[in-house]
């Protein structure tokens, strides 16, 4: 925790890298912590290797990736969601997902999410068609625009806009 305070020392950043490869669960999942305060980019690939540990380290790889916001985690991250391990490590993955989509990606989200019974994931799905979405989409998002969710109806609506 310490050297997360000294994030312009190499010597305590390489540290931090270090301490996630750490035997010890804990101190990993405090190294984890210290590249999500930092945003430290360097970390995202062994970030990504913690995913497939324990829920409770997958949930801090998963929330320091989302503040780095490397898409090149993005399939790793997808993986997680769709196994479907425990729903604290499901609903982080869609958060972190979500910090990573973008023009590349956008689609694999859309086909998930504008299905997934969470109308929150609907709502995203709707939100990323608006931002990046063709005219391939409009017949999913007027089907959307039905959902029995107002948040749901609304996103789709505005997406179609």
């Amino acid at each position: 925790e310490a050297l997360g305070f000294r994030a312009g020392d190499p010597l305590a950043l390489n540290a931090v890298l270090r301490a996630l490869g750490d035997s010890e669960p804990l101190v990993v999942r405090t190294a984890c912590g210290v590249c999500q305060r930092l945003a430290l980019n360097r970390a995202a690939e062994r970030l990504a290797t913690l995913l497939s540990d324990d829920d409770e380290t997958s949930l801090a790889a998963l929330q320091a990736l989302e503040s780095i916001a490397d898409t090149d985690s993005f399939a790793a991250v997808l993986q997680v969601f769709d196994q479907k391990r425990s729903e604290d490590v499901r609903r982080q993955a869609a958060f972190t997902l979500r910090a990573l989509a973008g023009e590349r990606n956008w689609q694999e989200l859309f086909e998930r999410w504008s299905i997934d019974s969470l109308p929150r994931h609907r709502v995203w799905a709707c939100n990323l068609a608006g931002l990046f979405g063709t005219a391939g989409v409009a017949h999913s998002l007027e089907a959307l625009a039905g959902d029995p969710n107002g948040h749901v109806r609304k996103a789709a609506r505005r997406a179609l806009r």
